[in-house]
């Protein structure tokens, strides 16, 4: 998909704020979540994020109507992704009217100098039209997209507000872990990968490290000698993870696979290079400072949320429009 500066100034920052948008300006309705309206507009734009997210992962046929991806029809599989983008999307909308959640004079008084202000950047309000434009969308999807964020923002507000401690406590007890790391890398600080042969030897040296582990040496001794993650050094109790930290697939999976005790009994590859991993339980007389951010939101705040809304998305239900929905075409 072709892009100016402008629609790629956009296409970022819809992205950025909000994770979905339009490929042409309907704002009729092509489903509805928990009686949430999804405007056509949104799922069209979620779906052409959906198609570059492919495209990236080069994973993208270059038929879409006859290609496959997983086994599955190209164009229905990237459908299917964009009916869950905005299924999560309206389900959480949809939770927040439920559960009292409004959007203030302030909200809306925050999109409008958001508009503003990108109207100035890019040029004035006739550039911003024509970049909205070009990039299939206009002031309204902009304002629905903001609205969605919002939303979101104040749901998570309310659902961490009313957490008791004891509600913390058990989660950051029972659903969390310490998980502690050497990690030898495979690229450089700039992201430039190395070499194959660097690799190669890299991997090697991990494996080393891994048989060392597997074979009971002192993991902390292994972290200070070979890891070349700063943080596996100087955080002596590990990382708090749950499964919705902001961490790279791979470590979760693996974190969450593993029992208190045990060391990951492969080397864990992930873009940053080889993991060697091994997980703890949680530290009692560490709980208030993982539970409570002195500004923002705590680890364990945020890991619960992560698994609220898992639980709001999966109950919600989605009813689809059919024949707009099959009228929806991949954007070429």
């Amino acid at each position: 998909m072709k892009k100016t500066a402008k629609i790629a100034f956009i296409f970022a920052l819809m992205i950025t704020l909000a994770g979905c948008g339009t490929a042409k300006v309907d704002l009729g309705t092509i489903a509805t979540v928990d009686g949430e309206k999804v405007p056509q507009a949104l799922f069209e734009y979620s779906l052409m994020d959906v198609q570059e997210s492919l495209k990236d992962e080069e994973k993208a046929p270059e038929d879409w109507e006859k290609g496959k991806i997983d086994g599955q029809n190209a164009t229905e599989y990237a459908k299917e992704k964009a009916q869950e983008k905005v299924k999560e999307i309206y389900a959480i909308r949809a939770w927040a009217k439920k559960n009292g959640v409004t959007i203030t004079s302030e909200d809306n008084k925050k999109i409008d100098e958001e508009i503003a202000a990108l109207k100035k950047d890019i040029g004035g309000q006739a550039k911003f039209e024509e970049a909205l434009a070009e990039a299939g969308i206009n002031e309204a999807v902009w304002k629905e997209v903001r609205l969605n964020a919002m939303y979101e923002e104040n749901a998570k507000k309310k659902y961490v507000d009313g957490l008791t401690e004891k509600q913390k406590k058990d989660y950051y007890l029972n659903e969390m872990k310490l998980a502690k790391h050497v990690l030898i890398k495979t690229k450089e600080e700039d992201g430039t990968k190395y070499s194959e042969s660097k690799i190669a030897e890299n991997k090697a040296k991990a494996l080393l490290v891994l048989k060392k582990a597997k074979s009971g040496a002192d993991f902390d001794k292994l972290i200070q000698e070979y890891s070349e993650d700063p943080g596996s050094k100087s955080i002596k109790e590990g990382y708090l993870v749950g499964r919705f930290s902001n961490m790279v697939k791979p470590f979760l999976d693996s974190t969450f696979s593993l029992k208190y005790g045990e060391v990951s009994p492969e080397l864990v590859e992930s873009e940053y290079g080889f993991h060697i991993i091994k997980v703890y339980k949680t530290l009692e007389d560490k709980f208030k400072e993982n539970a409570y951010a002195k500004t923002g939101y705590s680890d364990v705040d945020n890991n619960m949320w992560g698994s609220e809304k898992e639980r709001i998305v999966k109950e919600a239900k989605i009813n689809l429009e059919q024949k707009k929905y099959d009228e929806v075409t991949i954007k070429k």
